[in-house]
Protein backbone atom coordinates (compact mmCIF):
# COMPACT_ATOMS: atom_id res chain seq x y z
CA UNK A 1 0.00 0.00 0.00
CA UNK A 2 1.49 3.27 -1.03
CA UNK A 3 1.62 6.10 1.39
CA UNK A 4 0.11 9.27 0.15
CA UNK A 5 1.80 12.56 0.98
CA UNK A 6 -0.44 14.65 3.07
CA UNK A 7 -0.31 18.37 3.40
CA UNK A 8 -0.89 19.72 6.84
CA UNK A 9 -2.78 22.99 6.83
CA UNK A 10 -0.56 24.50 9.56
CA UNK A 11 2.74 23.85 7.76
CA UNK A 12 3.94 26.87 5.75
CA UNK A 13 4.72 26.16 2.11
CA UNK A 14 8.37 25.61 1.28
CA UNK A 15 10.29 27.94 -1.06
CA UNK A 16 10.86 31.67 -1.39
CA UNK A 17 8.03 34.01 -2.08
CA UNK A 18 8.18 36.88 -4.51
CA UNK A 19 8.04 39.44 -1.69
CA UNK A 20 11.07 37.83 0.00
CA UNK A 21 13.07 38.07 -3.23
CA UNK A 22 12.08 41.72 -3.67
CA UNK A 23 13.06 42.58 -0.08
CA UNK A 24 16.44 40.86 -0.54
CA UNK A 25 17.04 42.81 -3.75
CA UNK A 26 16.09 46.06 -2.03
CA UNK A 27 18.53 45.41 0.82
CA UNK A 28 21.31 44.59 -1.66
CA UNK A 29 20.57 47.71 -3.70
CA UNK A 30 21.12 49.81 -0.56
CA UNK A 31 24.10 47.98 0.96
CA UNK A 32 26.13 47.33 -2.20
CA UNK A 33 26.69 50.99 -3.26
CA UNK A 34 27.67 51.93 0.30
CA UNK A 35 30.16 49.06 0.45
CA UNK A 36 31.61 49.99 -2.96
CA UNK A 37 32.00 53.62 -1.91
CA UNK A 38 33.83 52.47 1.23
CA UNK A 39 36.18 50.35 -0.87
CA UNK A 40 36.84 53.32 -3.14
CA UNK A 41 37.75 55.50 -0.14
CA UNK A 42 40.07 52.81 1.20
CA UNK A 43 41.79 52.44 -2.18
CA UNK A 44 42.28 56.22 -2.49
CA UNK A 45 43.72 56.45 1.04
CA UNK A 46 46.12 53.57 0.37
CA UNK A 47 47.27 55.17 -2.89
CA UNK A 48 47.91 58.52 -1.19
CA UNK A 49 49.78 56.85 1.68
CA UNK A 50 51.99 54.96 -0.79
CA UNK A 51 52.76 58.14 -2.74
CA UNK A 52 53.50 60.14 0.43
CA UNK A 53 55.86 57.44 1.62
CA UNK A 54 57.60 57.44 -1.77
CA UNK A 55 57.83 61.26 -1.76
CA UNK A 56 59.35 61.22 1.73
CA UNK A 57 61.90 58.60 0.68
CA UNK A 58 62.82 60.60 -2.42
CA UNK A 59 63.10 63.80 -0.37
CA UNK A 60 65.42 62.11 2.15
CA UNK A 61 67.56 60.76 -0.67
CA UNK A 62 67.81 64.13 -2.45
CA UNK A 63 68.52 66.03 0.78
CA UNK A 64 71.27 63.52 1.65
CA UNK A 65 72.73 63.93 -1.84
CA UNK A 66 72.74 67.74 -1.50
CA UNK A 67 74.35 67.50 1.96
CA UNK A 68 77.07 65.08 0.85
CA UNK A 69 77.96 66.88 -2.36
CA UNK A 70 77.60 70.36 -0.88
CA UNK A 71 75.01 71.15 -3.56
CA UNK A 72 72.91 73.00 -1.00
CA UNK A 73 75.45 75.86 -1.22
CA UNK A 74 74.41 76.58 -4.84
CA UNK A 75 71.23 78.43 -3.82
CA UNK A 76 67.69 77.61 -4.86
CA UNK A 77 67.38 74.60 -7.13
CA UNK A 78 64.58 72.46 -8.52
CA UNK A 79 64.03 69.48 -10.74
CA UNK A 80 62.28 66.19 -11.29
CA UNK A 81 63.38 62.75 -10.25
CA UNK A 82 64.56 60.12 -12.75
CA UNK A 83 62.38 57.27 -13.93
CA UNK A 84 60.27 55.73 -12.55
CA UNK A 85 59.55 58.70 -10.26
CA UNK A 86 59.28 61.49 -12.83
CA UNK A 87 55.85 62.49 -11.47
CA UNK A 88 57.61 63.81 -8.34
CA UNK A 89 59.19 67.29 -8.49
CA UNK A 90 61.62 68.71 -5.94
CA UNK A 91 62.62 72.21 -4.91
CA UNK A 92 65.43 73.20 -2.55
CA UNK A 93 66.06 76.54 -0.88
CA UNK A 94 68.52 77.63 1.78
CA UNK A 95 68.74 80.69 3.98
CA UNK A 96 70.72 81.93 6.96
CA UNK A 97 69.25 80.81 10.26
CA UNK A 98 69.41 82.94 13.35
CA UNK A 99 69.59 80.78 16.47
CA UNK A 100 67.57 81.83 19.50
CA UNK A 101 69.70 83.56 22.14
CA UNK A 102 69.73 80.46 24.35
CA UNK A 103 71.20 78.39 21.47
CA UNK A 104 73.46 81.01 19.90
CA UNK A 105 77.01 79.76 19.54
CA UNK A 106 78.30 82.45 17.23
CA UNK A 107 78.51 79.95 14.35
CA UNK A 108 76.71 80.55 11.06
CA UNK A 109 73.94 78.06 10.41
CA UNK A 110 72.03 77.55 7.18
CA UNK A 111 68.44 76.36 7.04
CA UNK A 112 68.02 74.02 4.07
CA UNK A 113 64.48 73.16 2.97
CA UNK A 114 63.65 70.49 0.40
CA UNK A 115 60.07 70.14 -0.85
CA UNK A 116 58.74 67.29 -2.99
CA UNK A 117 55.42 67.77 -4.76
CA UNK A 118 53.24 65.17 -6.47
CA UNK A 119 49.68 64.71 -7.69
CA UNK A 120 47.27 62.04 -6.47
CA UNK A 121 43.75 61.85 -7.91
CA UNK A 122 44.26 65.25 -9.57
CA UNK A 123 45.05 66.96 -6.26
CA UNK A 124 48.50 68.40 -5.48
CA UNK A 125 50.35 67.22 -2.35
CA UNK A 126 53.67 68.20 -0.82
CA UNK A 127 56.22 66.69 1.55
CA UNK A 128 58.90 68.95 3.05
CA UNK A 129 62.14 68.06 4.80
CA UNK A 130 64.45 70.58 6.39
CA UNK A 131 67.76 70.59 8.20
CA UNK A 132 70.25 72.99 9.75
CA UNK A 133 73.79 72.95 8.39
CA UNK A 134 76.94 74.43 9.87
CA UNK A 135 78.82 75.81 6.89
CA UNK A 136 82.46 75.27 7.75
CA UNK A 137 83.35 73.87 4.35
CA UNK A 138 82.30 70.35 5.36
CA UNK A 139 78.95 68.86 4.48
CA UNK A 140 77.55 67.71 7.84
CA UNK A 141 73.95 68.50 8.78
CA UNK A 142 73.24 69.30 12.42
CA UNK A 143 69.54 68.53 12.75
CA UNK A 144 66.53 67.76 10.66
CA UNK A 145 62.79 67.44 10.72
CA UNK A 146 59.77 66.44 8.64
CA UNK A 147 56.86 68.75 7.92
CA UNK A 148 53.77 67.94 5.87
Amino acid sequence: MALLATHHPHTPPRGVTLIEVLVAMLVLSIVLPVAMHGMSLITNAASLARQRTQATTLAQSKLNELMITGGWRNGAQSGTFAEPWQEYQWRMASESWEAPMSLASGKALEHVLLEVTFTCRNKPYQVALDTLVYDDGSTSGLSGGLTQ
